[in-house]
């Protein structure tokens, strides 16, 4: 098999739209089914309004009828009730998907996680959707589920594997490349001084490759330091990010920046350093949410200033893995190995503000392309 590889999709404000670019493929057959054997990066447009990369129903929608199902491993946050209502909204377009879509979450319980994968083998699903929120913890049950003739796309983080052996096929969160990108916002902007990183639950893959992406950008600024060698457990809540923060500021008097994985533990960190009377530093995040955009106004409006960078429309992952999973189970053509490019959304000091909209929940994410009664019925 060749592949070639391909710069990043990456861009202020989002990479061209793309949905099978950089990529070449093997010998398999273009006119049939199959995955193509590619290396290709997925991206869209947020400041264009593309809320999701075009591919057509017929692309990826055949004539047999599958039963889909979706598994996550932490369930109890909006990004994930965000991604899952994206989710069957796409799958409610292609009649062969029964209307039985099922869903499970783990709660941040790797065992239960792992149980409930089984679970949907056993409950009869043809495509099995896995957010592997426990790394390759998950990886055996995934195999397993793979052997017994279920098509298994994992979305979000790596974890191992071989797309084609291990399960069918993936769409992985380019978490390092993120935080690359955001490592390398606050080198540019604040320069020098010390970091914070705030990760998710205790090991999750997917805030280790963002906080490995900072630390590979951080070489390149010598004067900004990370000052944990592990992201810091929050457990992706406010409650939690504040509650590690306000550790972090007794220990450490001078923080120029905090770095999270989720706007929801940025806005954790924010309360801390308002509850100790300190100046709040550069934030940079990924997945912001309205609150967090309504939250930094008020400040704004009080003179203060807080530099902010986020990387935003990952709530599209579990469409873009539902699309490939529903072409493989249906004899259309797919890519086995995709890497999803989410594109920068927030940068102040470029002139880009995080968006508020009083008229919605805290919750919603204003960069999911969803309509405001989507998100208002999302979010009752």
């Amino acid at each position: 098999m060749r592949m070639k590889t391909c710069a990043s999709a990456f861009s202020l404000l989002g990479a061209a739209a793309l949905l099978a670019a950089c990529s070449s493929t093997d010998s398999s057959d273009s006119s049939g089914g199959g995955a193509s054997g590619t290396d290709s990066v997925v991206s869209f447009d947020i400041a264009k309004g593309q809320p999701i990369p075009n591919q057509s129903l017929s692309s990826w929608c055949g004539d047999k009828k599958v039963k889909v199902g979706l598994a996550v491993g932490e369930g109890t946050n909006s990004w994930v009730e965000t991604l899952r209502y994206q989710f069957t909204k796409t799958a409610k377009q292609c009649n062969s998907v029964d209307a039985d879509i099922l869903y499970t979450s783990g709660g941040g319980d790797q065992q239960k996680a792992i149980s409930q994968i089984n679970s949907q083998v056993a409950q009869g699903v043809n495509v099995l959707l896995v957010q592997p929120d426990f790394g390759a913890a998950e990886l055996p049950a995934i195999r397993s589920a793979k052997k017994a003739g279920v098509t298994v796309v994992v979305y979000n983080s790596a974890i191992g594997g071989k797309p084609g052996t291990d399960f069918t096929a993936q769409t992985i969160l380019d978490g390092h490349a993120a935080g690359k990108a955001l490592g390398t916002k606050l080198g540019e902007n604040v320069k020098k001084g010390n970091v914070v990183y705030l990760g998710g639950i205790p090991g999750a893959a997917s805030s280790k490759d963002s906080f490995d992406g900072v630390k590979d950008a951080l070489t390149g600024f010598p004067d900004l330091k990370l000052v944990t060698d592990t992201p810091v457990t929050t457990n992706w809540t406010a409650a939690g990010a504040q509650q590690a923060m306000a550790g972090l500021i007794a220990k450490y008097p001078s923080i120029d920046a905090v770095v999270t994985d989720y706007g929801v533990t940025a806005r954790g960190a924010m309360a801390a350093f308002q509850l100790a009377g300190k100046p709040i530093p550069a934030i940079a995040t990924e997945s912001t949410d309205n609150q967090f955009g309504c939250e930094w106004h008020k400040l704004a409006d009080k003179s203060i200033n807080v530099p902010v960078f986020s990387i935003d429309g990952a709530t599209s992952m579990a469409e873009i893995a539902l699309r490939q999973g529903v072409a493989a189970a249906t004899g259309n053509k797919y890519s086995a190995d995709q890497k999803f490019a989410a594109p920068l959304f927030n940068d102040t000091p470029a002139g880009h503000e995080p968006p508020c909209d009083p008229n919605l929940p805290p919750d919603a994410d204003l960069s999911a392309g969803l309509s405001t009664a989507e998100l208002a019925t999302l979010f009752k």
